[in-house]
């Protein structure tokens, strides 16, 4: 199928690249020469320069003949302009990154038909509400609900006097079986990898895993990390996602504070968020995070649109007494730095965004999709075909990539986290853990 991207920008950019992974037909426009060279000389797409809202460029594209087009570029209009355009001339599927959210609060244009567009994604409300669920699951790096939250997909730094540090899975095989959840990944000087039962787990390892609601305290125990409920929150940043985030927070009875650079901006959230205090101030002044009691502060989220300003805040915050940091990080070569920097989680806007728009891409049959910052590792929660090639075989006769995993399965009210004797059938949702490597041949065989 013929994918259309327009604007080639980190989203845009790392779209495009999953896309050809998976052997789509796609061409890639943005207006920026030096992005169209980066482009043609990394990606293979047809590269095109010029406006991706212009009939005479889009025409270029052969736009009549594509099946989808995603317009991520950071211009609302263009994007809007681009899905109408699209739609115009028959295309299947208009997706659109919609920065504003009057767009979204309007009643015309709340599902973006308007505009004919199939799909609206704001990015800073997506990655507001990926923060709020880290920040309610408390301790983790990630977070993510499956099976509509009865299963927990979670991210956990292990501990120094963790019980699970030094030792191997197989030694472990029967407290986790007993204890209800599954270890999935485990990311080691940056590179994620299934854990086989010869793996030995070290301290500041960070490990991915499976979990019941009533096992992560368990879990979180096993591997040795504070789970504390977040009562005080401090964001440092009050644009688009700060101000989605602190709407959330709030809502949950979380303590917020707000400190915003801009006079202006600041006074705007103070007029729009009466219940917050809004805090006029530099975020990276060690004295200012002194005076706002940062050492009585539960968790400092740093969402500036300066990424180096939200990795200092984040490393000051916590040199000063907050006990856990969250930042906000879009460049992909600065999530390994920030995890060896000792900042408890990283969220990437790069990353949520795509992960919506691959999960509508891929079809009805993807119910739930989580991409994870190390190795962008997938968690997708699909359904099986009735004439699929897994339906009606146990999982130890399931040719699985090794890169990939199966680490939950509902049928009706019933949910089970797997192991080989179990069968899967047709109208079963499956929970695939798989690696980049592994991910369509495994997602082929459900």
């Amino acid at each position: 199928m013929r994918i259309i991207v327009i604007g080639a920008g980190e989203v845009g950019f790392h779209i495009a690249r999953r896309l050809v992974q998976e052997n789509q037909d796609v061409v890639l426009v943005d207006q920026d020469e030096s992005v169209f060279e980066l482009v043609s000389e990394k990606l293979d797409v047809l590269a095109i320069l010029g406006n991706g809202a212009n009939p005479r460029v889009l025409a270029e594209a052969q736009l009549k003949e594509a099946g989808m087009l995603i317009a991520v570029s950071s211009d609302d209009a263009a994007n809007l302009a681009a899905c109408h355009l699209a739609a115009a001339n028959g295309v299947p599927v208009k997706i659109a990154r919609v920065g504003d959210p009057a767009y979204f609060r309007e009643d015309l244009a709340i599902e973006g038909r308007d505009f004919g567009a199939d799909l609206l994604i704001n990015p800073a409300e997506e990655v507001a509400t990926t923060i709020d669920r880290l920040l309610a699951t408390s301790g983790a790096t990630e977070a993510a609900d499956f099976f509509d939250g009865r299963l927990q997909m979670i991210g956990l730094r292990v501990g120094d006097g963790s019980p699970i540090s030094g030792r191997s899975l197989k030694s472990l095989g029967d407290t986790i079986r007993e204890s209800g959840f599954l270890l999935l990944g485990l990311s080691r000087d940056g590179e994620v990898s299934i854990p086989r039962g010869n793996t030995v787990v070290k301290p500041h390892e960070i490990l991915l895993a499976i979990a019941r609601p009533d096992s992560v305290a368990s879990l979180m125990d096993f591997c040795g990390v504070e789970h504390a409920p977040v009562e005080r929150v401090l964001l440092i940043g009050g644009g688009r996602v700060g101000y989605a985030l602190a709407e959330r927070l709030s809502a949950r009875n979380v303590k917020v504070k707000v400190i915003e650079s801009s006079d202006k901006r600041a006074k705007v959230l103070a007029q729009n968020l009466p219940d917050i205090l809004i805090l006029h101030g530099d975020g990276t002044d060690a004295a200012f995070l002194r005076s706002e009691g940062i050492q009585d502060t539960d968790v400092v989220v740093t969402v500036s649109d300066d990424e180096e300003t939200n990795l200092f805040s984040a490393l000051l915050a916590k040199r000063h007494g907050c006990h856990k940091a969250v930042t906000l990080v879009n460049r992909p070569d600065y999530l390994p730095l920030v995890y060896s920097l000792g900042i408890d989680a990283a969220v990437s806007p790069r990353l949520v965004t795509t992960s919506v728009i691959l999960r509508y891409l891929r079809g009805p049959n993807i119910i739930a999709q989580f991409t994870s910052a190390f190795n962008e590792a997938e968690v997708v929660e699909l359904e099986v075909g009735e004439d699929s090639k897994a339906a009606g075989r146990s999982l130890a006769k399931v040719d699985l990539p090794q890169d990939a995993l199966v680490a939950g399965v509902a049928r009706g009210d019933q949910v089970e986290i797997p192991h080989g004797g179990t069968t899967i059938q047709g109208g079963d949702r499956v929970l695939l853990f798989a690696l980049p490597e592994g991910l369509i041949e495994a997602e082929g065989l459900f």
